[in-house]
């Protein structure tokens, strides 16, 4: 018999137990899972359309915002928890195995 996740069995905890690894700086498989599907999916579009790379720099704030914001909803965190601008580089974010260790100042 398959054991259900607590995603699966308690959405609400699940986002609580998410919300304390990442103010932790820790990253749960789900998470890693997730954020390496996304990481595949820009570099895909990146190769079907290499003339988009120079605007990457320009689209990280707005997808930083959007991501924050998806994150403020989905694990309860306030908007203090995370950093006002995008303190990450663009390499780094792309880079397949980078997961912060902890939220920079």
């Amino acid at each position: 018999m398959k054991k259900s996740s607590l995603y699966e069995t308690d959405f609400y905890a699940w986002t609580q137990e998410q919300a304390e690894l990442i103010a932790l700086g820790r990253w749960s498989n789900s998470w890693r899972g997730t954020i390496r599907e996304q990481r595949k999916q820009i570099n895909l579009l990146l190769k079907d359309s290499p003339s988009l790379k120079p605007y990457l720099q320009e689209a990280l704030p707005d997808a930083y915002e959007l991501g924050t914001a998806l994150a403020m909803k989905e694990t309860q965190l306030a908007e203090e928890t995370f950093s006002e601008n995008c303190p990450y580089l663009l390499a780094d974010i792309l880079e397949t195995n980078f997961f912060p260790t902890a939220r920079p100042e």
